[in-house]
C-alpha cells in the first residue's frame, strides 16, 4: 500500500519542477528580448551622427537616367524633418536608366553601383564630419 503523503510530495515536486521550468523559460525569453534590443539600437545607431542627424539613402531607377539621393534629417517629437537645402541633400545621376538593361538584368545591377558608393560615401561623411 502506497503512503498518501508519497503521492502528495511527488505532486508537490512535479509542481516545483513545473515553476523553475515556467521560470527559466520566463528568464531566457526577457534575456532573449534583452539582447535582441540591444542589437537592434546599436544597428540603428551606426545611421546616426553624434549630434542626432540621420541619414535616408533612395535610389530611382527611371527610364532616363538612375538617381541616388542622400537626406539628411533629424526626429523631432516623434516626426523626421528633412533639410532639402544644399547641406542636407546630395544626389546623383547616371546614365543609362535602369529600364535599358530590361535584355540584360546582370549589367543593370552593375550600372546602380557607382550610385551605391555614392550613397555610401555621403552618408558615412555625415555621420563622421562634414565635407
Amino acid at each position: 500500500k502506497q503512503n498518501p503523503n508519497s503521492r502528495s510530495n511527488s505532486f508537490s515536486k512535479s509542481l516545483k519542477q513545473q515553476s523553475r521550468y515556467k521560470f527559466l523559460t520566463i528568464s531566457l525569453i526577457c534575456i532573449s528580448l534583452s539582447v535582441v534590443c540591444c542589437l537592434f539600437f546599436a544597428f540603428f545607431r551606426h545611421g546616426t551622427s553624434g549630434d542626432g542627424r540621420r541619414f535616408g539613402i533612395i535610389i530611382d531607377g527611371g527610364s532616363t537616367g538612375s538617381r541616388v539621393h542622400v537626406f539628411e534629417y533629424r526626429i523631432e517629437g516623434g516626426v523626421p524633418r528633412f533639410d532639402f537645402g544644399p547641406n542636407g541633400h546630395s544626389s546623383m545621376r547616371v546614365n543609362p536608366g535602369l529600364s535599358s538593361y530590361e535584355e540584360d538584368p546582370d549589367r543593370a545591377g552593375e550600372s546602380l553601383m557607382d550610385l551605391l558608393q555614392f550613397g555610401k560615401k555621403k552618408g558615412a561623411q555625415g555621420i563622421v564630419g562634414r565635407d
